[in-house]
């Protein structure tokens, strides 16, 4: 029996834990204990680990079909054959139509960090520039406003704010972690505001809650920075000495005095102008914000005015504030410049959104089934996924599926076989967390050194997802981009301008800082943006063509989906409630978990189920104009009478679960491409 320092990657959170050993079988995982930190939430995912290692259906050789239509069995066959095959491959469609007609998707099922480095190396050395993430969907929809407004990410210190807001975001089921910070902050006395058109746990406990209608999250920042202003209750000096764009910001609020806008996203004068009043009155301050800001076709503005609101109020990294990183220097891995530049990348629609993060590649993964459907920019022929789920998770499945039967050569990474995975020519087994080294990219943008270490060895004849990249560039003879003979080499080529080494890193398993934690960065070098300054009027948007100040119309206030159908589907459809047991559609076939939720239920105001004769525990089908879904309800004061929340994640199993049945992906973000899936026009029918 040993105890081995290392990270848990089974969900985003790269925790460092404690895993246990025997005989060299993964035995438990354990969390370690963060210090200053009394509140720890019971994960999940640490529990189910074992579980998920050893799972029956785990897939563990490299699969192949041999026929065009993709309706034979999987067949087991070598890694050399398989790599032989998939290099033979690719060389063809490089060959005949360009190494662009080649793209690659990676989804969070494996760690963004070193995997994504190495994806994009690979891809960048094989000529494509198509490395393309999930970002649209998730995550980088908020940071791209971040940078425009004041050049960097933020990261909310709640443990030692006077006030947090929580707009969007429930971190007691999916991310326990930040939970537990933001428990503690309040346990030390900080008011609590929680924004989220559903009364989530945290919101139950708040000290204001606005329940706001799904999508308008600009429009009451806008509201709520008319009321700082015209009360004078921003950080004057901040604003004077950092900010560029003060009046044209102030003459745009004008138009959102809570008496004018309140009644639009289902709030009331007063409660905007307590959360105004609230937020701007307490120093230091912090914004958490989630998922909710990030599926919806106006998430750009939205959030963009999010930011703003923080500027405004001079809480912008300062301790109990909203703190910018500080950066670990890394060397970049990828290969841009080896690029021919008049090849285009597939999202150069998106052109400001897809380029924006220098070290990783295109977040832009909605344009993946309009380059296979309908060959815009020009056609993606052959497509690998690594670690995503895109039948069950993306936006409009239906529209999904026929772009993954259409793609001539289809490629899948995975530990199971998904819905996805189902599709493919090629299956590649993947390893779990436990099963490989590699650096943890999320440590090195909070000043931490940390590795995760190998605890076990790869089940059957699995590899890790470095290791598979390796291995394809070696049968591609791109071995100039990858000299590296172990994971080892690769890690110590990427720090070494940090000047540290995977051997120091294993000196110190709980980690190494490099600095002391600083703030108020901004004052020895400015800000990272064109001007220096937080820049409420923002030049580089006006460049692309985009508005420089968030601007709303209250006459499509949300622009929730089939919003045009609302009379024959009178219900708004709320997506995005996750279960703590779950990672999107992800350990769903985890018997012990299933045990645990085995089956999804949405939530239903009693007064739309009285008018509909629907009763608690009843199945219904939900509908709207793309599809329908099957699942029980369970009545609830949670959610607003004319709302309905549905579960996100569910499909991988029984697609009459799946949420993305009834979602659509035409209607999207200018900026970013990103479909309003957040909410959605529906309604709920009992079953006969």
């Amino acid at each position: 029996m040993k105890t081995v320092s290392t990270m848990c990657r089974f969900c985003l959170n790269t925790c460092p834990v404690d895993a246990v050993v025997k005989d060299g079988r993964l035995i438990s995982v354990k969390r370690k204990p963060v210090p200053g930190v009394t509140v720890r939430r019971f994960c999940p995912k640490n529990a189910a680990a074992p579980h998920i290692v050893y799972a029956p259906d785990r897939i563990t050789s490299p699969l192949v079909r041999n026929n065009a239509d993709r309706n034979q069995n999987f067949q087991k066959v070598s890694w050399n054959t398989v790599l032989s095959d998939m290099a033979d491959r690719l060389l063809f469609y490089k060959n005949k139509y360009g190494p662009e007609s080649v793209a690659w998707l990676k989804g969070t099922g494996e760690d963004w960090g070193p995997v994504w480095q190495y994806t994009q190396r690979f891809m960048h050395a094989f000529g494509s520039p198509n490395v393309i993430g999930n970002g649209s969907l998730c995550h980088a929809t908020r940071a791209l406003p971040a940078f425009i407004t004041y050049g960097t990410g933020t990261r909310p210190d709640t443990l030692n704010a006077e006030c947090i807001i929580v707009w969007g975001k429930n971190d007691k089921t999916s991310s326990p972690p930040d939970y537990n910070l933001l428990m503690e902050g309040i346990r030390h006395g900080a008011k609590l505001i929680v924004i989220d058109p559903v009364k989530t746990d945290i919101a139950d406990s708040s000290d204001l809650w606005l329940q706001i209608k799904p999508g308008c999250d600009g429009i009451l920042a806008m509201s709520m920075m008319q009321v700082i202003i015209a009360e004078n209750l921003y950080d004057s000096h901040f604003v004077a000495e950092w900010t560029t764009g003060f009046d044209r910001l102030t003459e745009e609020v004008r138009n959102y005095a809570p008496e004018y806008v309140a009644s639009s996203i289902w709030l009331t004068p007063k409660e905007i102008r307590q959360a105004a009043r609230l937020y701007a009155g307490s120093k230091p301050a912090c914004i958490a914000d989630g998922n909710g800001l990030d599926m919806n076709a106006d998430v750009t503005r939205n959030v963009r005015a999010v930011c703003m609101l923080r500027a405004l109020c001079g809480n912008l990294d300062i301790k109990g504030g909203d703190v910018f990183p500080q950066k670990v220097p890394v060397r970049d891995m990828s290969l841009k410049d080896a690029l021919n530049p008049k090849v285009k990348p597939v999202t150069a629609g998106y052109p400001l959104f897809s380029s924006f993060n220098k070290g990783g590649g295109s977040p832009v993964s909605t344009v993946i089934p309009d380059a296979i459907l309908d060959k815009k920019p020009y056609p993606i022929r052959a497509l690998i996924i690594q670690a995503s789920n895109p039948l069950v998770t993306a936006a409009n499945s239906l529209r999904v599926a026929e772009a993954l039967k259409q793609v001539e050569f289809l490629v899948v990474i995975d530990l199971f076989m998904t819905r996805t995975a189902g599709q493919a020519d090629i299956f590649l087994p993947a390893t779990t967390t436990f099963e490989t080294t590699q650096l943890n990219i999320a440590g090195l943008n909070a000043n931490r050194m940390l590795l995760q270490e190998k605890v076990i060895e790869p089940l059957g004849d699995s590899r890790p997802g470095w290791q598979i990249i390796f291995d394809l560039a070696g049968a591609l003879k791109l071995d100039e981009a990858f000299p590296f003979q172990t994971v080892e080499e690769a890690i110590d080529f990427q720090l070494e301008p940090s000047g540290i080494t995977v051997r120091q890193m294993r000196e110190h398993p709980d980690g190494l800082t490099l600095q002391k934690p600083e703030f108020e960065k901004y004052r020895q070098h400015g800000f990272n943006t064109p001007s220096g300054k937080v820049e409420f009027y923002s030049e580089t948007l006006s460049e692309y063509g985009y508005e420089p100040i968030p601007s709303f119309e209250l006459s499509r206030a949300g622009r929730i989906t089939f919003d045009y159908a609302k009379e024959k589907y009178p219900l708004a459809g709320i997506s995005g409630e996750k279960s703590g047991w779950f990672v999107h559609s992800r350990y769903r076939n985890i018997s012990w978990i299933i045990e645990k939720e085995p089956e999804p239920f949405i939530d239903l105001h009693p007064d739309d189920a009285e008018l509909r004769g629907i009763k608690d525990n009843d199945s219904v089908r939900i509908i709207s104009p793309n599809g329908e879904i099957f699942m029980k309800v369970r009545l609830s004061d949670s959610v607003r009478c004319g709302t309905v929340r549905v579960p996100w994640g569910w499909g991988e199993h029984d697609l009459r679960f799946n949420i993305n049945s009834l979602t659509d992906d035409a209607e999207r973000d200018s900026v970013a491409s990103t479909p309003s899936v957040r909410a959605f026009m529906c309604d709920v029918i009992k079953r006969d």
